[in-house]
């Protein structure tokens, strides 16, 4: 075949919807798999990875799981699965128990999610695993995170 690739950088919201539309032929990143994604496209699983929640070390908020987040203003990466999962987590669990909701905000890319939190527009930031860790690094201790145990595996 003696193809060569080329790689583009694409905004996290377009990367399933890119491959339905013919835009590119796969995709290189931290997706959880879901019903509406393999709809659209095949997606083969090779890590294992939860998210993790992130807070403004000043924020004065801490929460240790999701069902913590009733209440808070949580940013969100576009396109991510965690959006749906915090709409259910505010009728399923935050509602029936009396808490008030999630507010969700999406941002294009999470290093935006990152600043809206230092800045303290939001209050909370879930992030994969991983980015999490890096993110909390490079922010000189401004950014922490609040889980002991990632969330939503």
């Amino acid at each position: 075949m003696k193809l060569k690739p080329v790689f583009a950088n694409t905004k996290f919201a377009s990367l399933v919807l890119g491959l339905g539309g013919g835009q590119h032929d796969t995709v290189i990143s931290a997706l959880y798999i879901t019903p509406e994604r393999t709809a659209i496209a095949d997606a083969l699983p090779y890590a294992s990875s939860g998210a993790l929640i992130m807070v403004s070390k000043d924020g004065g908020v801490s929460p240790k799981t999701e069902k913590d987040l009733c209440g808070l203003k949580v940013g969100l990466e576009a396109g991510t699965s965690w959006v749906k999962k915090l709409a259910m987590l505010t009728t399923e669990y935050c509602a029936a128990n009396g808490k008030p909701p999630v507010t969700v905000s999406e941002f294009p890319i999470a290093p935006e999610v990152s600043q809206v939190l230092i800045s303290k527009n939001v209050q909370a930031q879930l992030e994969v695993a991983g980015a999490a860790n890096a993110f909390a690094t490079k922010r000189n201790g401004r950014v922490v995170i609040s889980t002991p145990e990632p969330v939503y595996l």
